[in-house]
């Protein structure tokens, strides 16, 4: 047995056996298992493969203070790879992991954790989450010019506010420079949800030291990047019809370089055990001395719930890509691409698809 799965294996019993003596701490163990069987064609070639979509565990909890209304809080999440074939992803504190105190003035964390940017839409609209055709493939990724833009960042101080209203919060998120010039870090968000009725705006902004550090190719003089995304969804008694908007300057720090992507998702509830979902997204890369770099994803299927903590799929994915670009329907929240990230040569200009049929299970 391995140190990691005998690491693993003795904190989860240490866990489960303290909860009857916690006394004030309360905490959950929690988990994802999301596999899938997925035939891909990337235009060049096509394989069947077995993934291992973002499967987790973590442990989340809080437990009070001799501070009135003052509670200490934590998150720690890491990847579950059910097929380990890529480095470092079994690693502990992989996703979201944090700790921090909350009141009732809102709640402050230090740690990795997703920004407020990301979550601008990611629940509301993305209907295929880490599945193939997931919509990150449209609004994160462009080639090696630029950042993740739906991301989880390090060394984060992140401010969450009590609903306002009962019906309005604010979420900021802030990391300092930390010795590197000109490399703060902001991103924000304000979000609207009732009856039915999510609204949500957020904005971020990346300095242009970041642009270098994140390890994509840059400019010899950078520029900082700056983000804009909104997003809308109603829900009604089947169905559910969403909208989102985004638009980044300086994309990877290269001054000129934008990028819009704007889409809808939809779903209908043909029976209580049956949903029928589809979105599409265009992307709209402006770069001067460059042409036709823009692209669609379409992604449609069905899922067949079996629990509120199970479901199964069936869906089919696809993008197409102008003359001089190429857009994947794996490499955003898919987990495991198996090289499917890049183009070669015989790539550019054309477009991937992929038919998936996957369990989604949660305990």
């Amino acid at each position: 047995m391995s140190k990691k799965l005998i690491t693993l294996t003795t904190v989860l019993v240490v866990l489960l056996a303290g909860a009857a003596t916690a006394g004030d701490l309360h905490y959950k163990v929690y988990g994802t298992a999301h596999v899938s069987t997925d035939m891909i064609d990337n235009g060049d070639e096509s394989s069947i493969f077995v993934a291992s979509n973002t499967s987790r565990v973590g442990i989340k909890g809080m437990y009070e203070t001799d501070v009135d209304q003052l509670d200490v809080i934590f998150k720690y999440e890491s990847w579950a790879n059910f097929n380990d074939d890529e480095p470092g992803t079994n690693m502990f504190s992989t996703r979201d992991s944090w700790g921090g105190v909350r009141g009732d003035w809102g709640e402050v964390t230090w740690g990795r954790r997703n920004t407020p940017f990301k979550m601008t839409g990611y629940r509301a609209i993305n209907i295929f989450r880490e599945r193939i055709g997931d919509y990150r493939n449209a609004t994160a990724y462009w080639g090696a010019a630029g950042a993740n833009w739906d991301g989880r960042v390090d060394n984060s101080i992140y401010y969450l506010s009590p609903m306002l209203g009962e019906m309005v919060h604010v979420d900021l998120q802030y990391i300092p420079e930390e010795g590197m010039e000109d490399a703060t870090f902001f991103s924000g968000s304000a979000t609207y949800k009732k009856d039915g009725i999510y609204v949500s705006a957020a904005f971020e902004t990346h300095g242009a030291g970041l642009e270098p550090a994140y390890g994509d190719v840059g400019p010899d003089d950078a520029e900082s990047s700056t983000g804009i995304r909104a997003a809308a969804r109603y829900d009604g008694e089947r169905f559910m019809v969403g909208a989102l908007y985004q638009t980044v300057s300086n994309v990877g720090g290269y001054d000129g370089y934008d990028l819009t992507v704007m889409g809808g998702a939809a779903q209908f509830a043909v029976a209580p055990m049956w949903l029928l979902k589809g979105h599409f997204f265009m992307m709209d890369p402006d770069m001067e001395g460059s042409e036709d770099i823009g692209g669609t994803l379409m992604a449609f299927g069905v899922d067949y719930v079996l629990s509120k903590r199970a479901t199964l799929y069936v869906m089919y994915a696809m993008t197409s890509s102008d003359d001089n670009a190429y857009y994947t329907i794996g490499r955003g929240g898919h987990g495991q691409t198996y090289g499917w990230t890049g183009a070669d040569g015989e790539q550019v200009g054309e477009g991937q698809t992929g038919l998936s049929v996957g369990l989604h299970a949660t305990w």
